[in-house]
């Protein structure tokens, strides 16, 4: 059996087996490779779970309130018989006959004529929100609700 000096005795290398015919022949310990290896997959995991809680975190702050509440507008205008328009700067908002609405007490309305919106006058600070109605290219704008809370006959 030929041993090199100086080394471990799990390192022993035997050059040839016809040397040491009773010798095993071993093999180096992958002990270290393995736990590299196993630091490198927790590495890799924790690197695509911070990816994964930014990439949500991202999209919630994108798409958080404003993606499913539309911008409350505050306008003052005029009310006729069946139709009311507000004016925010150079763009006027309307609707006719019925819009949602949500009244003093706080209690959303599906349809009708809003309780803060006397006919046959002119209105100040009324909050409400609209959106763009599309047909092929061509979009008007439209009142979809409006805001009595604040409002007291």
């Amino acid at each position: 059996m030929v041993v090199k000096f100086g080394r471990p005795p799990d390192l022993d290398v035997v050059t040839s087996a016809a040397d040491a015919p009773e010798a095993k022949i071993r093999t180096p310990s992958f002990e270290v490779r393995d736990s590299m290896t196993m630091k490198h997959g927790i590495m890799a995991g924790l690197a695509a779970l911070v990816v994964a809680v930014a990439m949500f975190g991202a999209g919630f702050l994108a798409g958080g309130n404003a993606a499913t509440h539309p911008t409350v507008y505050v306008g003052d205008g005029y009310v006729g018989a069946d139709v009311a328009t507000f004016q925010v700067g150079d763009t006027a908002y309307g609707f006719r006959s019925s819009v949602n609405w949500t009244d003093s007490a706080g209690s959303f309305h599906d349809g009708g004529w809003p309780a803060c919106l006397p006919k046959v006058q002119a209105v100040t600070g009324v909050r409400f929100e609209r959106t763009t109605v599309w047909a092929g290219n061509i979009g008007f704008t439209q009142v979809v609700w409006v805001d009595c809370q604040a409002y007291t006959s």
